[in-house]
């Protein structure tokens, strides 16, 4: 976790404050300062057009993301950092919504952790988050990753069974980031 003040995220704060106000979950633009452009123009040109306007649009990952001094950065970042004045390697949106950027909805995690909160993929037919339908046994064979590890729960009869199982496990093993979605 990158939790120091060092002179570049001193930096990086300092741009953050000055340029976004932080509003439910939304970064607005601010009247930025001059030291924020290379002229007098591009300042003004700037502030005229974006000064109080919601900032930030959504990627193509379904993520909100801002352009800001020649980078791309993610919103829910830009808001994590103004909020507690350090930017972790991860950060977890705690209702797996990608948009729901309010401050509340936003936790460090690990990527294991990250990856337990997340939904069932959309290519899953079994409709078990970590399930599959085994054709030549007819059952339903389910497994959970447990700390990067593939961990194998079992072959059952239905889709219920299995899913309880799975629901058993990720309730165990993945804590306060379970999603059963």
């Amino acid at each position: 976790m990158n939790q120091d003040m060092g002179s570049d995220n001193a930096k990086l704060y300092r741009l953050f404050l000055e340029s976004f106000d932080y509003r439910d979950g939304d970064l607005y633009w601010k009247e930025r300062p001059l030291s924020h452009f290379k002229t007098q123009n591009s300042m003004n040109i700037f502030n005229a057009r974006f000064a109080g306007q919601k900032a930030g649009h959504i990627s193509n990952n379904g993520y909100e993301m801002i352009a800001i001094s020649g980078k791309r950065i993610l919103t829910h970042r830009i808001i994590f950092f103004i909020c507690n004045g350090f930017l972790p390697d991860l950060i977890d949106h705690i209702d797996g919504n990608r948009l729901n950027n309010r401050i509340e909805n936003l936790r460090v995690c690990s990527l294991s952790q990250n990856q337990h909160n997340s939904k069932t993929p959309k290519h899953n037919t079994s409709g078990v988050k970590g399930g599959s339908f085994r054709k030549g046994r007819n059952k339903f064979q389910v497994h959970i990753k447990v700390h990067g590890e593939r961990k194998y729960l079992g072959t059952f009869k239905t889709i219920e069974e299995a899913t309880a199982v799975r629901i058993e496990a990720a309730n165990k093993y993945h804590g306060e980031f379970v999603n059963h979605g």
